[in-house]
């Protein structure tokens, strides 16, 4: 059984990895947009100042059952990441930096989202 919560880990590393990119090729303002923007398909973040701290727990693999979403919610957010990441960088430049991340998830959470990748496409 695929466990939600290292999905949505995983998908705090993309949105890390997203907001750096986003930040050093656009701007602050720009990432605050995106940051805005994501938000509204985590209904457990309740603001953007709080993205970066719930960020850094997944990370450190700290407890985060308050703000783990539901499967359908984390195929919004998946879909999501892919939509505005493509609307600020570009679609190839989303896609590489999206696969990047996915080879360098921990081993803890790898194997559960390529696992929830593969449901998916199904």
């Amino acid at each position: 059984m695929i466990d939600l919560e290292l999905i949505f880990r995983a998908h705090m590393y993309s949105l890390d990895r997203l907001l750096v990119e986003v930040k050093e090729l656009l701007g602050q303002k720009q990432a605050e947009s995106f940051g805005k923007e994501i938000l509204g398909s985590i209904p457990t973040i309740p603001s953007l100042k709080d993205l970066p701290a719930v960020i850094a727990i997944a990370m450190r693999f700290e407890a985060i059952d308050e703000y783990t979403l539901s499967a359908s919610q984390l195929a919004v957010l998946d879909r999501e990441i892919e939509r505005l990441g493509g609307k600020y960088l570009g679609k190839n430049r989303t896609r590489e930096l999206l696969s990047s991340v996915a080879a360098g998830l921990p081993a803890a959470i790898d194997r559960d989202f390529q696992a929830w990748l593969a449901q998916q496409l199904q």
